[in-house]
């Protein structure tokens, strides 16, 4: 090809392009664009599967490296089942593009801009919700996680924008103003203010940002967020990685509050129901994962300190982690069993006339979640008179089936462990408790005056119970099994009349004087049958050096009325006065002890058949510890059922 016909090959293509690109422009400026209104709103109703109209003007801008369009009149139909008919409602939006960017793969937009935009988000008691679209090509992927992405935006522009939110889950109503339609030099920002309800009580929420000018893909985004729902409080700083990718993000998170529960209709989890609390974490979200580091704080008298994680992208979501407490104030864990509070007096209202806890499980929301949580407990203040060392405990929620394995209370000398289920996937929670008393050292268990505990030795027991209920009254008041306890050896001490408020000691006939401070117990057995919560007590035995006790009764734990009896029958005839049993009476929350005054006994008579006393006796001890058979006065206190008694 000649350099000639050449030059005349790129002319043309030249004029060529010109006039392409001069009907580009001549097209620009004269087309119609409202004719794409119909197609446009169709590609949306395609996309979202909601009914799209746009019924003011369109306007396209091409002739410039940020093409962009303006629509007015946009309206989003919201699902048939939704209160109100338009999810979106937008008077007018402007948006703008970057070219260059858009040339490299990269949506950026420039521009975005909402005049009085109407939002309407919607959740039902069946859990669909108004956001969650359900058309084709809807739901790619993980949901979830794309409802988090949004495209770069350089600057949003929002004048007199509201939002609605209304989650019948969550019993959360919402109503919100929005502004971002700052100016370069103005000192304004993002803010977005509003007031409503959660589970009937007050929220507000308010979030406030730098200006939305200039936000670049690449660097990040922070704003400030003040959350009160009821007595909740919660303070965060957010940081966005990537602005407008809200799966990606960092927050410094400060809450406090009355009751954890009362976060449920925040977060969704099933927290369990603790005393007064404060703490602060590092929360970050990636995808649908959230990672709680840094978890640092205090429950009523406890410190809490940890790591959680929660994963909302299953089908439930899960929580797990680990926490513990370098002291835990142990009547602060009644709360999580029912109990109204628990480092302080609970209100009046709230007030029960039963020791056990009757606050009901909530079902639904147990069964909304899964758990893997561990927790211990360094050192723990305890009852006066009753030390505890550690606590430590294993939590798992699958499905509505919660365990707690292992549980574990730790005494200086001695362990109570085991494991507890609850089985909240029927109707009425079914439960399982199965303990373990371990080499306790009685001596630890002292009174608020006395040096010495009442009572010294070793203690060894089996708990074994089962039965329906959704509160820990309600499973008391219907439960099935047994409790055994068992002291191989020890002592009955002259401590023993205080901690009852009566001479017991002597009632008895232990023959506790100024010269004999205590006298020993070579073997004691306690064995209680516990059918739809009637705890009956089978066996109760203390072979003591001077006297055999024996006793009998029950405790309704319906009612919790208790109704039990103890007496000591002298093992060798001696000229004191005679002795008469010992009552317990009341009531679990106020029990009384005293004398009886009509039910005397001779010094020399049996209040019941030590063969019928004595039987069961090796039953016991082979359910609480095989080896306990091996014991030199256990088995000789079994050997007197043999021989009729003694």
């Amino acid at each position: 090809m000649s350099r000639g016909h050449s030059h005349i090959v790129w002319k043309r293509i030249g004029i060529g392009a010109i006039a392409v690109a001069v009907a580009v422009v001549v097209f620009a400026l004269t087309f119609d664009w409202n004719r794409l209104r119909g197609p446009i709103a169709q590609a949306i109703t395609r996309k979202t599967g909601r009914p799209a109209e746009i019924d003011g003007n369109l306007a396209v801008h091409l002739l410039s490296w940020s093409p962009g369009l303006t629509i007015e009149g946009l309206k989003i139909g919201n699902p048939t089942w939704a209160q109100r008919p338009f999810m979106l409602d937008l008077p007018k939006l402007t948006v703008r593009i970057s070219l260059p960017r858009l040339i490299t793969g990269h949506l950026v937009i420039t521009q975005l801009a909402a005049v009085a935009p109407r939002l309407d988000l919607e959740r039902d008691a069946e859990g669909r919700a108004s956001w969650e679209f359900g058309s084709a090509g809807a739901g790619e992927g993980n949901p979830r996680e794309a409802q988090g992405k949004i495209p770069a935006i350089r600057q949003l522009d929002i004048a007199a924008g509201k939002i609605r939110f209304a989650d019948r889950i969550r019993k959360l109503d919402l109503n919100a103003d929005v502004s971002a339609n700052e100016r370069r030099g103005s000192g304004g920002g993002f803010t977005l203010n509003g007031t409503g309800s959660l589970n009937s009580r007050p929220f507000r929420v308010d979030f406030s940002g730098s200006p939305l000018l200039d936000v670049a893909p690449d660097h990040a985004y922070s704003f400030e967020s003040h959350i009160q729902a009821g007595d909740i409080d919660a303070r965060a700083t957010v940081r966005i990685a990537h602005p407008f990718d809200l799966t990606d993000t960092l927050a410094n998170v400060s809450v406090s509050g009355q009751d954890l529960a009362n976060g449920y209709y925040l977060t969704g989890l099933a927290l369990p129901n603790t005393p007064p609390y404060r703490f602060s974490a590092e929360i970050r979200r990636e995808g649908t994962n959230y990672q709680l580091d840094n978890v640092r704080g205090e429950l009523g008298h406890s410190d809490i300190e940890g790591q959680l994680h929660v994963d909302t992208g299953r089908t439930r979501p899960k929580l797990t982690g680990s926490l513990k407490s370098k002291a835990l104030n142990f009547p602060d864990l009644g709360a999580s069993l029912g109990a109204p509070g628990g480092s302080g007096a609970a209100p009046a209202a709230t007030r029960s006339s039963f020791l056990m806890p009757d606050a009901d499980l909530q079902l639904n929301r147990v069964r909304g979640m899964d758990a893997d949580v561990r927790y211990r407990a360094d050192s723990v203040t305890a009852t006066p008179g009753f030390p505890l060392h550690a606590v430590n405990f294993h939590v798992t929620l699958d499905d509505g089936l919660l365990r707690i394995d292992p549980v574990s209370f730790v005494l200086p000398q001695g362990e109570v462990g085991g494991a507890v289920s609850i089985d909240a996937r029927a109707a009425v929670p079914e439960s399982t408790v199965d303990l373990r008393l371990s080499q306790i050292d009685l001596g630890q268990i002292k009174t608020k005056t006395e040096a010495d505990g009442p009572l010294g030795g070793t203690l060894v027991g089996r708990v074994d119970l089962h039965g329906p209920g959704a509160s820990i009254h309600k499973f008391a008041a219907h439960m099935d099994g047994s409790v055994s306890l068992v002291i191989p050896s020890g002592t009955i001490r002259a401590a023993f009349a205080e901690l009852t408020g009566i001479n017991v000691a002597a009632g008895l006939g232990l023959l506790l004087t100024k010269d004999e401070k205590q006298s020993d117990i070579r073997c004691g057995v306690a064995s209680f049958v516990a059918k739809d919560g009637m705890l009956d007590a089978k066996t109760v035995v203390i072979d003591t050096s001077h006297v055999l006790i024996t006793g009998g009764g029950d405790v309704n734990f319906a009612t919790e009325a208790v109704d039990f009896q103890i007496q000591g029958k002298p093992k060798q005839l001696r000229l004191v006065r005679l002795r008469t049993p010992i009552e317990l009476g009341g009531s679990l929350q106020k029990p009384t002890v005293g004398v009886s005054a009509t039910k005397l006994i001779e010094q020399a008579g049996a209040a019941t058949a030590l063969g019928v006393v004595l039987t069961p006796v090796a039953a016991v001890l082979a359910f609480v510890d095989p080896g306990l058979a091996k014991n030199a006065n256990c088995a000789a206190l079994t050997a007197g059922a043999g021989a009729g008694g003694r």
